[in-house]
């Protein structure tokens, strides 16, 4: 566990499920830990289908696509994504 070096928030608008939620905070936080510079990114989050699918090395096609692909883009930096409840 690392310490805490930063913290946002972001209001989402018209979101429908969680999981693209998660996604979306995902991004976001990674993008914002990367114009402070950091260069190892460690993202919490709940959605263990968002997660997977921001690990995985085949394209995504579902609904989270344009999220993933996003995330996926940023791959110059070192991101670990973490679902709490498996560690």
């Amino acid at each position: 566990m690392g310490l805490i070096m930063a913290a946002s928030t972001y209001q989402h608008f018209a979101v429908t499920y969680s999981f693209i939620a998660e996604a979306k905070a995902c991004e976001i936080a990674i993008s914002f830990a990367i114009e402070l510079g950091f260069r190892k990114i460690q993202v919490e989050g709940d959605s263990l289908s968002a997660i997977k699918k921001i690990l995985s090395e085949v394209a995504d096609k579902s609904i989270l696509s344009p999220i993933v692909c996003d995330i996926k883009s940023k791959k110059e930096k070192e991101i670990i994504p973490i679902n709490p409840n498996t560690g």
